[in-house]
């Protein structure tokens, strides 16, 4: 039974339009099974080429900024490609052919709004109904012409459509029997999937009892990250992980003859940073550099924590769950992650 699939802008974004990663490569295999077809609106499409060219344009920036600040470097043949020059329309044209490439792969098919009522968009914008639910928001006018163009489609061609976005107003929009609105990607997949139950339920029993053995591969993954300290000059000179709290899970994909599988579930990774940090409430200003310099460091110790989806590559055996093996750990956002100091000020 084929499934429709409908993906809002947020969950390419979140997925720093990384078209390679778990949830997308099993919708790619799907859509070649023929069990998913995608279904997207000129909104989104739209939506999704402006962020690119946005994401793109910063990024450059920063790079040339970068490129600047390091040009000390220019004479370091090691260095040459870090420095060579970047072509900003250049770059966004790649971004952009990526995302019709994977457009293509997933064979979407894609809904003009032109054939909205506006009258029906704007009665629900005047009656506060989803998406204009906590009030009168003028920026939700594109997703409540995506939805009702997707409801029209899907009427029209009487099936139901999944729609995918973590946005509250969208998903309770979809509350009628054209659309269905689902908060992840990952749920998804799992639904139009339509596991045997067979393997389904003693997978996830192995998956409940071998929950340490995924949280230490959690906290060496973690541990290895990038870090860096938001409202100081500083460094993150190490990260332990104190607690991994996983929420519910998803099975995006089963191999049963290979003994392999991908689940995903979001988790808490509550941790603890030793840091240093320039101690500029005691620096001295310099008139003639126009900048402070710190005469000390302060050292510290805090806990954080932050809420990441996380995906597993797993092998198994369901005769056998001493077999139950990570093979990989991948991150939706696996860029550096930020610490901030200065709401641990008032306790030094």
């Amino acid at each position: 039974m084929k499934h429709f699939i409908s993906i809002d802008t947020n969950v390419f974004f979140s997925r720093h339009f990384d078209y390679s990663n778990a949830a997308f490569e099993v919708l790619k295999k799907r859509v070649r099974e023929d069990l998913a077809a995608v279904v997207l609106t000129t909104v989104v499409v739209e939506e999704c080429r402006s962020n690119i060219r946005s994401l793109v344009e910063v990024a450059c920036n920063q790079l040339k900024k970068g490129q600047r600040e390091a040009s000390i470097l220019r004479f370091d043949a090691a260095c040459e490609g870090v420095l060579a020059p970047i072509d900003k329309d250049a770059r966004i044209e790649e971004a952009l052919r990526r995302f019709d490439g994977f457009l293509s792969e997933i064979n979407a098919t894609i809904v003009n709004i032109k054939t909205v009522d506006a009258e029906d968009v704007f009665n629900d914008y005047f009656n506060h109904a989803p998406p204009f639910e906590s009030g009168k928001k003028k920026s939700e006018f594109p997703d409540a012409f995506s939805i009702k163009a997707l409801k029209d489609w899907a009427q029209n061609a009487g099936v139901t459509v999944y729609v995918v976005s973590d946005d509250r107003g969208v998903l309770e929009a979809c509350e009628s029997p054209a659309l269905i609105g689902v908060s992840r990607l990952e749920e998804c997949l799992e639904i139009i999937a339509n596991f045997d139950a067979r393997v389904l339920n003693p997978l996830r029993e192995q998956i409940a009892e071998n929950a340490a053995l995924l949280t230490d591969a959690v906290k060496l993954a973690f541990e290895n990250f990038g870090f860096y300290l938001e409202d100081q000059e500083g460094d993150v000179h190490s990260v332990d992980v104190n607690e991994v709290e996983f929420g519910d899970w998803s099975i995006i994909n089963i191999e049963e003859n290979a003994g392999s599988a991908a689940c995903q579930s979001v988790a808490m990774i509550k941790f603890s940073a030793d840091l240093e940090y320039d101690d500029l409430e005691n620096a001295i200003w310099d008139s003639e550099d126009k900048r402070y310099y710190a005469l000390d460091r302060v050292s510290m110790v805090v806990d954080q924590e932050i809420e990441l989806n996380i995906t597993f590559q797993l092998k198994f055996n369901l005769a056998d769950s001493s077999q139950f093996l990570v093979e990989q750990v991948g991150f939706e956002d696996d860029s550096d992650i930020g610490i901030y100091v200065q709401q641990y000020d008032e306790y030094m």
